[in-house]
Parts: structure tokens; C-alpha cells; sequence
């Protein structure tokens, strides 16, 4: 079996750019011999091709792939993933993303006849694990952010139509954030929709995309779907509670203004009332943490986070704080500090353990007499 991705296809991520760009060949992996002569006919068009990758001519490495590709016989799926994902990926460094679709579409008829008949290798689920890799979340300043958008959300289907395992919400948070890092939010909004589309409901972290989506909407300014979660979760859940939840999922989609304010009237609408307690206090502070953290004002979180320690906190809550304060330091380069604060955290690591483990127990014996 030969293995998909060559050298070319295993170069940097950034060789998805022009044609024109340079980039630096890495070490393709073995091939199988060659078993007859047609197939070392094809499998030569396609060492022909690998070359010319590697010197950049993704045009003329395409042409060989495709020559390589007709010689192949019908049931020779395997091999024609490989190509198909060599040729798609050419044709996304040419930007011809037409073409590239429909090599994509292609390659998926032909995986999911291996998956079908039970006949998937390691090397053909490893070819398009690399192939996805390749083309999502690339961020690169020299590729048009449309054009990287495309190829995100071709990366996107072909991962939640044969491959589920990648399609996580880790993925969904880089590629969303890189977005958002190019003053694209919608772009970040479109992504996420498409994403929720393919997601199954029963995904533990289905609640936290919709709420995540909505932050975006209101970044956007539409707050509609967000007022109508923070309605339904204040149902069944305390103030404080719903405003650091939604001030998370703000801080999140980069609206860090939107985050304060919402934990600012959480806590003079508690204050107000006289019902704002210290464990309020402490679980809006916890959100303001960190939202001074991933908007990178160091000064504000650690003074914060250093008088929230001297408060009476459960382990779980003082180990949060104490890993903020840690993460805080490292970003500033104070690598000392931050290591006295990681030490410090991890000390509770058993604690929090234990605590759980007591609640837990708790749970099934009241479970037991109802």
C-alpha cells in the first residue's frame, strides 16, 4: 500500500500558498514496491509528481497525479484517495478551489466504499487525517481570508462526514479564533454555524457552542439568541452564575467590552437588591479574571486574582485563580513567578480530586433513599 501524502503534501501548512511561495521539503515516508508493470507505470507518474511539488510546479505535480490516477484499476480505492488528496491539495495551493472540490468529492465516494466494505488501512484514515490537517485553520497573511474560509469549511466536511474524531470543538475554537484574531466575526459566525449543523445535540459541548454562537451574533450586533439564553438558563440557575457563564462565552468571541458589561450589571442589579453574597462576588470575579487574561492586562488580573486568595474559596475555585495567576506571569516571560503559582495550584490537583469523589458519593446515597 502506498501511503498518501509525499513530501509535498507534507510540507508546512504555509505552502498553501501562491505557487510563487517558498517553502522547505520535509521527508516523504516510504512507498511499497512496485508489484507489476502498471503499477509501476502509475506509482512512477506519481514519484514524478512529488518531485515537482517539491520544486514548487503544483501545476505540473497535478497533471502527473491526475495521468497516475487513470492507469489506476476500478477497485484500487486506496491508492485513489491518495491521489485524490495530493491532486486537492495542489489545486488549493494553485487556488483553483473548484477543482479542489471536486477531487475532495471524489475522494470521499472512493473512502467511503473502503469504509463500507471494512477495508480502510491505517495508511489511507492517515492520508486524510493529513490532508485536513493541511488545509484547515490555515492562517497564513498571504492567503486572502475568504479563500482560507473556504478551504476551512471543505476541511469541515470532509471531517464530520467520514472522520468524526476531528471534528472537536478544540478545532472549532482555533479555527474560529483565528477568525476573529483577522477582524472577520463573521466569518467566525458562519463557521460555527455550519459547525452546530453537523454536530450531534448529544455532544456534551452542544450547550457551549450554541452559547458560544450567540456571543458571536451579539459581537455582530444582534444580542436576540443570547437574551433568550441567559432568560431560559436564569430558570434554573443563579444570577451570578448565568452572567459569568455569558460573560465567558463574550470573552470567547473576543467582545470583551460585552463581557464586563455584563458582569457589571449583574453585580449592581445583586447589589441593588442586597443579595449579592461573597461566593457572587468571587464567581464574577472569576469571569473578570479571565477576560483581563485573554485580552492581556496582566496588571488588572493580578491584582484581582491575588485578592480573590485572601478570600475564603472552595479548592476547586482557589486552584482556578491560582493557575490564572500562573498563566498571567508565564505571558509576561516571568517565568519564576509563574512557577511558584503552578506549584501552588497543583498542590489542590488531589484535593479537587477528592472533593469530587466525596460528592459524587453523596449523590448516590440520596439517589438511593428517593
Amino acid at each position: 500500500m502506498i501511503k498518501i501524502l509525499c513530501a509535498a503534501a507534507l510540507l508546512s501548512i504555509c505552502s498553501l500558498a501562491p505557487a510563487n511561495s517558498q517553502t522547505s521539503p520535509a521527508t516523504s515516508p516510504a512507498t511499497s514496491p512496485a508489484t507489476s508493470p502498471a503499477n509501476s507505470d502509475w506509482s512512477s507518474d506519481r514519484s514524478q509528481g512529488e518531485r515537482l511539488d517539491l520544486k514548487n510546479d503544483f501545476g505540473g505535480a497535478v497533471s502527473l497525479y491526475e495521468r497516475a490516477l487513470k492507469k489506476l484499476p476500478a477497485n484500487a480505492s486506496s491508492d485513489k484517495v491518495d491521489l485524490q488528496c495530493l491532486i486537492a491539495v495542489d489545486c488549493l495551493r494553485l487556488r483553483k478551489d473548484d477543482k479542489a472540490e471536486a477531487a475532495i468529492n471524489a475522494m470521499l465516494v472512493n473512502y467511503k466504499k473502503l469504509q463500507a466494505a471494512n477495508a480502510l488501512t491505517p495508511d489511507t484514515e492517515m492520508s486524510v487525517h493529513t490532508f485536513i490537517e493541511e488545509i484547515d485553520g490555515y492562517s497564513g497573511r498571504e492567503v486572502p481570508v475568504e479563500q482560507v474560509h473556504k478551504r476551512n469549511l471543505l476541511a469541515l466536511r470532509v471531517a464530520s462526514e467520514i472522520i468524526p474524531s476531528l471534528f472537536n470543538f478544540q478545532r472549532l475554537s482555533r479555527v474560529t479564533r483565528g477568525y476573529l484574531g483577522r477582524g472577520k466575526p463573521a466569518l467566525a459566525l458562519e463557521y460555527v454555524q455550519v459547525y452546530v449543523a453537523h454536530m450531534p445535540r448529544t455532544d456534551k459541548r452542544y450547550g457551549d457552542l450554541l452559547l458560544n454562537e450567540a456571543a458571536l451574533r451579539c459581537l455582530l450586533g444582534d444580542a436576540t439568541s443570547l437574551d433568550a439564553i441567559a432568560k431560559e438558563m436564569r430558570k434554573t440557575k443563579s444570577a451570578s452564575v448565568v452572567a459569568a457563564r455569558i460573560s465567558e462565552s463574550q470573552t470567547w468571541a473576543t467582545d470583551y467590552d460585552g463581557a464586563q458589561k455584563t458582569l457589571d450589571r449583574c453585580q449592581k442589579e445583586l447589589k441593588d437588591k442586597k443579595s449579592l453574597t461573597e461566593a457572587d462576588q468571587v464567581r464574577l470575579d472569576l469571569a473578570r479574571v479571565g477576560n483581563y487574561l485573554d485580552r492581556g492586562q496582566w496588571a488588572k488580573c493580578e491584582t484581582l486574582a491575588k485578592h480573590c486568595l485572601t478570600l475564603h474559596l472552595d479548592t476547586e475555585t482557589r486552584r482556578a485563580f491560582l493557575n490564572d495567576l500562573a498563566f498571567c506571569f508565564s505571558s509576561q516571560g516571568r517565568n519564576k513567578e509563574a512557577k511558584v503559582f503552578e506549584r501552588q495550584a497543583n498542590q489542590y490537583n488531589f484535593l479537587v480530586d477528592d472533593e469530587r469523589e466525596v460528592a459524587a458519593e453523596l449523590a448516590r446515597k440520596h439517589a438511593k433513599k428517593h
